[in-house]
């Protein structure tokens, strides 16, 4: 298509698809293999990456300074999202709610004593505060995330549906999905792990 630097389109492109005609021809480079380019915000013709135009697009922010405790590679996905949406203030609590115009007023579904809001559900309310006293100890990250998933589902399943669990089966519910996930996590041998597995009543995944 390219003859000596100029177009060599077949000639009744001429009239057919006259548009090519007034594309500027392209410097070709014997030898060297062709490749997608694109220009930056800095006006640079740079390499076309997917990641790149990404974080042009979509910039990252600074790594808060909790991010470890939410995400970490043991973690429980559902629940580490759950624990995200908690940490932003994004839950769909009272609070948030009422600030939409709809001022319902409706109680803690889980102490029937404040009103609902992300500070009181998973900072001082009682039931929360006791669910927390039982599942302290190792693994807090693992654990931490867990209390609030269960804490929420059990604020949710109050309010909507009816159904109530108390304390000590919350408690053991959660323990047993924490004990799930520990007993599948391959690590290596120590003092710690094996103070864990003591804590926990488990057995662990040792890698050799």
């Amino acid at each position: 298509m390219i003859k000596e630097g100029v177009w060599n389109w077949p000639n009744d492109w001429d009239s057919n698809v006259f548009e090519f005609m007034k594309l500027r021809t392209p410097n070709i480079t014997n030898g060297v293999n062709d490749k997608v380019m694109w220009r930056d915000d800095d006006n640079k013709l740079v390499p076309f990456h997917i990641k790149h135009v990404m974080e042009v697009i979509n910039p990252s922010t600074e790594k808060v300074k909790w991010h470890k405790l939410v995400w970490f590679k043991q973690c429980i996905p559902k629940h580490s999202f759950c624990l995200w949406l908690a940490m932003i203030g994004r839950l769909l609590t009272q609070d948030r709610i009422m600030a939409w115009g709809t001022h319902s007023g409706l109680l803690c579904p889980l102490c029937n004593k404040e009103n609902d809001s992300h500070k009181h559900l998973f900072f001082s309310c009682n039931y929360s505060k006791e669910i927390g006293n039982n599942i302290s100890g190792a693994v807090k990250r693992i654990c931490s995330a867990a209390m609030v998933y269960f804490i929420w589902q059990e604020r949710n399943q109050r309010l909507f549906q009816g159904v109530k669990r108390d304390i000590n089966n919350l408690t053991a519910e959660i323990s047993d999905i924490v004990k799930l996930k520990l007993m599948n996590i391959r690590v290596k041998d120590s003092v710690a792990t094996r103070s864990v597995a003591d804590v926990w009543n488990i057995q662990l995944n040792k890698s050799k």
